[in-house]
């Protein structure tokens, strides 16, 4: 399973990820990059920061999801 496909699996579970939870997830360290190629493969994903624990960090969120091959 790639990077994006394991990224992709926890967001359409409705999960929030950031680049820590990818990176424990998948081992990736480029998670707006995973994110980005995501994105031109057709799925929605909506980003932004928050706060977690006194840090701010990058957060996604999947909103609508390209539909597989059949």
């Amino acid at each position: 399973m790639s990077q994006c496909d394991a990224i992709l699996q926890e967001l359409r579970a409705g999960r929030k990820l950031t680049a820590l939870d990818a990176f424990r997830l998948c081992g990736t360290l480029a998670f707006r990059s995973r994110i980005s190629e995501l994105r031109d493969r057709g799925n929605i994903i909506y980003t932004r920061t928050v706060k977690r624990d006194g840090r701010t960090v990058w957060e996604a969120e999947l909103i609508i999801a390209q539909r597989e091959a059949a």
